[in-house]
Order: C-alpha cells, then sequence, then structure tokens
C-alpha cells in the first residue's frame, strides 16, 4: 500500500506535462480513494467541477504536512465503516477556496454538511488550521459536527516545531464527529 513507512510516505506519482498545472494558494487536494489513497483530486478556483460528486464520503478530515500520510493511513483503517475524504490544505495563511468548493460540493451531494474533524500537526494552542474553524463559520460553512485534534503536548528536544499527530488521534476524532 503505502512503498515505505517513512519517507516514502511522502511519494507521489509524478503528473504528466499535460495533466499538471501549478497549484495555486486557493488549491486543495481531495484524497478520497482508500484503495489508492496516494491519488487525489485538485480543486481550487481554477478547478471546480465536480468536487465530491462522484464518491460517498461520511467524513472529511482537514490537514497538511505530515498530517497528510498519517490521515491517509486512518482513511484506509477506517475504509469498511466510515468512509472519509483526507483534504491537504497546504496553504495555511488564509483559507483556501478550494477547500470551501469541496465542502460545499459535498453538501449539495449529501443533503447537508460532513462532519469535519481539522487533523493538525502542531500541538493545542499553535494549531494554524484553528483559523479555518471559525473563517468557516463566518461563511456558513462549517458543519454542527466537527472537531480538531492536534499533537500531543509532549517534551521535545528539537523544540516546538517537531510534532506528532497520530493515526489513532485521527481515528478516534472522526468517530467523535460522526457519531
Amino acid at each position: 500500500l503505502f512503498p515505505d513507512e517513512k519517507d516514502g510516505l511522502w511519494m507521489r506519482p509524478f503528473p504528466k506535462n499535460e495533466e499538471s498545472s501549478m497549484l495555486t494558494f486557493d488549491d486543495v487536494m481531495l484524497h478520497s480513494d482508500p484503495t489508492s489513497p496516494l491519488s487525489y483530486d485538485e480543486y481550487g478556483i481554477k478547478k471546480k467541477d465536480k468536487a465530491g460528486q462522484d464518491q460517498k464520503l461520511d467524513a472529511l478530515v482537514v490537514t497538511y504536512g505530515n498530517g497528510v500520510p498519517t490521515a491517509l493511513q486512518a482513511m484506509v483503517t477506517l475504509q469498511d465503516t466510515i468512509k472519509i475524504g483526507v483534504i491537504d490544505s497546504p496553504y495555511l495563511s488564509c483559507l483556501p477556496h478550494g477547500l470551501e468548493i469541496v465542502i460545499e460540493a459535498t453538501r449539495q451531494r449529501n443533503g447537508e454538511f460532513l462532519p469535519i474533524l481539522f487533523a493538525d500537526v502542531c500541538k493545542e494552542g499553535a494549531s494554524p488550521l484553528t483559523s479555518f474553524i471559525g473563517k468557516l463559520q463566518a461563511k456558513g460553512l462549517l458543519s454542527k459536527n466537527w472537531g480538531i485534534t492536534s499533537a500531543s503536548p509532549t517534551y521535545n528536544p528539537l523544540g516546538c516545531t517537531a510534532t506528532f499527530l497520530n493515526q489513532e488521534d485521527i481515528i478516534n476524532g472522526i468517530k467523535k464527529v460522526t457519531c
């Protein structure tokens, strides 16, 4: 499933020239197929056709960086019970338009907002995804069933920049927002 349980989790297929386009700050990537977790669709201002219309999802996980491979592992583990879509949001300074597109499209498909778990790789209190929550709420795009999970508040000799979010944190968070 994953080429290597360490650095191989960062590997992605290299897009062909005719398929690739530069990601903008408004683009996000939606991983929604647990049988092929490294595949994804891009959504943003120029890429907003059918976000979430091809699959029936039970919940969304919004994450970035090290949280993506961890969330993909959780997606594969949960595939027989809870269908989750993992949204990789590489731009954290502002709410990406692609995230709004995916949330709205899945709402239209399901008739209501899907539960959302924000899986932040930073420790609680230093979580950049918390700004997304307020912005989504202000725009009327936040599910009433949402949660956030962050890295454990443990001592780390490498400083506050190296933190650890694990698969169990994401699985437990998804179970809470979908019950």
